[in-house]
């Protein structure tokens, strides 16, 4: 599977939105991703964060309220006036992390496992949900409590790409086009305008869906290469939203481990156990390809895969829920090698 191609798609209606969810995740996540404190005219005159609409006196019992249903929960936001500072300065706000986060050693690793669980059934079932994106850096956290190598932040991921995410995901939560510079993989960087229909966690990456307003297409981008973000014309509150048709599903631009190779696709065959839920299995598939019962009632999967190498690993790695290679013949004998390797390095 190619990042960056897509196909024509058509508009449709949007469900409405929580909009004092959204304030809260907003103003949670700017303060949780900003290495400085937010003033409080940063805070109430930010229309994109939802308190631009109003006199300054709402604006301003807007946020004491907000302040007092997030501690509720849990989230305590102080006022980190510097000591000293007169009563007529403007106060700043920033999370008090001490009060708000648990202590090491509280979590524990198999809480860690059912929480980071339950993230990635939400992950695979709701890309669409524009309220989601902020659980990824709790999901990162939780693979590192997890003990999870393969699940956190790798080491090269910027880490100034959080206030431009905090653009994009704001301007999909008000379903309005976000623009980007975007750095591609051979380090070329263009400025892009794309009306984002989903986002979506795949391994140690997230990644966005949308249309190209330049292109028309949809194309699929990784957020850890997006550069910088900007307001676009289309983000005045005067142009009309844009709307995520009803044929898009996020399911039809995630990957599995064998999509990418140059290779062209190849149809294979897999089992998987007759008592495996069909919830569960359509987790592991993605919605990918095509699934059947065989005559011993056990599942069998269709679907088309670039990469033998990875696909065989992929039969190893769910091998306990009854994942078996059924063809062709080059994938079967990978797996084979690599069962034989496996028994030679353990010695059983």
């Amino acid at each position: 599977m190619e990042i960056g191609t897509g196909y024509d798609v058509s508009q449709d209606s949007v469900a409405p939105l929580d909009q004092t969810a959204l304030r809260l995740l907003n103003l949670v996540f700017m303060l949780h991703t900003s290495p400085t404190p937010y003033s409080t005219n940063q805070i109430i005159d930010n229309a994109d964060a939802g308190y631009g609409t109003g006199t300054r006196d709402a604006r301003l019992k807007k946020l004491w309220r907000d302040r007092k249903r997030l501690s509720e929960i849990g989230v305590v936001i102080q006022d980190v006036k510097p000591q000293g500072a007169s009563e007529r300065e403007e106060s700043l706000w920033a999370i008090d992390r001490e009060r708000t986060h648990a202590l090491d050693g509280i979590v524990r690793r198999e809480d860690a496992e059912v929480a980071l669980a339950a993230i990635d059934e939400h992950f695979a079932l709701h890309g669409d949900d524009p309220i989601r994106w902020p659980l990824q850096r709790a999901r990162m956290k939780l693979a590192e409590l997890a003990n999870n190598p393969n699940e956190t932040l790798p080491l090269d991921t910027p880490q100034q790409d959080n206030r431009a995410m905090q653009h994009v995901w704001s301007a999909f939560s008000r379903r309005r086009a976000a623009q980007f510079t975007y750095q591609d993989a051979q380090g070329k960087k263009r400025e892009r305008a794309v009306e984002v229909y989903a986002i979506f966690t795949q391994g140690s990456h997230t990644y966005l869906v949308g249309r190209c307003c330049e292109t028309d297409r949809i194309l699929t981008f990784r957020t850890d290469r997006i550069v910088s973000a900007r307001k676009t014309p289309e983000s005045d509150k005067n142009h009309p939203l844009y709307q995520i048709p009803d044929d898009f599903s996020v399911e039809d631009y995630q990957f599995l481990p064998f999509d990418f190779s140059s290779d062209g696709p190849v149809q294979a065959v897999f089992s998987f156990s007759a008592d495996l839920g069909i919830h569960e299995l359509e987790l592991l598939t993605r919605g990918r390809g095509c699934l059947s019962t065989a005559e011993d009632g056990s599942w069998r999967w269709s679907v088309d895969i670039r990469n033998v190498e990875n696909a065989a690993s992929l039969v190893l790695s769910h091998a306990s829920r009854g994942m078996r290679a059924i063809a062709p013949e080059q994938l079967v004998s990978h797996v084979h090698e690599l069962v034989r390797k496996a028994v030679e390095v353990n010695g059983t």
